[in-house]
């Protein structure tokens, strides 16, 4: 399990973090991310990358709100005080 962790977060999240993150400037959740490709294994892997971005920026992506901050929101925060 910990050799899938490493891996899912080398290889997939920070890769479709920072691409999301410049085409949609939205914030891609680690969570969300991994519950979508768990539920979606088998068409994760059958998708081009355009396609793969723009589901992953659909489903796998922090909601805006403005009644809580998100964690990611909050380490940014911190680190930039």
């Amino acid at each position: 399990m910990l050799f899938f962790i490493c891996l899912f977060m080398q290889k997939i999240y920070l890769y479709y973090k920072e691409i999301v993150e410049k085409k949609r400037g939205r914030i891609v959740s680690l969570y969300k991310l991994s519950k979508y490709v768990a539920a979606n294994l088998y068409v994760f892997f059958n998708m081009n990358r355009s396609q793969l971005v723009e589901q992953i920026a659909q489903y796998g992506c922090y909601d805006s709100r403005s009644d809580r901050t998100n964690m990611t929101d909050l380490i940014n925060f911190l680190k930039l005080t």
